[in-house]
This record gives structure tokens, sequence and C-alpha cells, in this order.
């Protein structure tokens, strides 16, 4: 696995993202077109407000898989 950025002003110098279950982001845009739909244009935010790094993303995966990740 490559990651890329490891300079950035975080904990462990890797990017932080607010990461989204994809199926998650279809129910949103869904959701969205049928407000749209009845109620005009509004702006939501689907974000969690909790926001992790790579490293930590991949340290995580690698405890519930019990293996180590290359990267």
């Amino acid at each position: 696995m490559n990651i890329f950025g490891g300079d950035y002003e975080t904990r462990d110098g890797t990017g932080v993202r607010d990461y989204v279950h994809v199926v998650d982001l279809a129910d949103a845009h869904i959701k969205a077109v049928e407000q749209f739909k009845t109620n005009g244009y509004k702006v939501f935010n689907i974000g969690t407000g909790n926001g992790y790094s790579v490293l930590e993303v991949v340290h995580t995966y690698q405890k519930v898989i019990n293996r180590p990740i290359k990267h």
C-alpha cells in the first residue's frame, strides 16, 4: 500500500480525513435529490466530524485482521 504525504501538520504526518462508507454516501445523495425536488437547493454535510489519519486507519485495519499491512 502506498501512502502519499508524510509531512502534513497532523499527529503522524499523514492526511486526516473524515471517512464515510460509500453506501452512506450514496444514500445521502439520494436523500439530497429528494429534498431538492420538494424544497429546492440546500447544503448538507454528511461527515461524522471525526477525522482519522491515513496511518490510524492502516493501524486499525492491522489490529482487526491481526496481520501487518505492508506500507
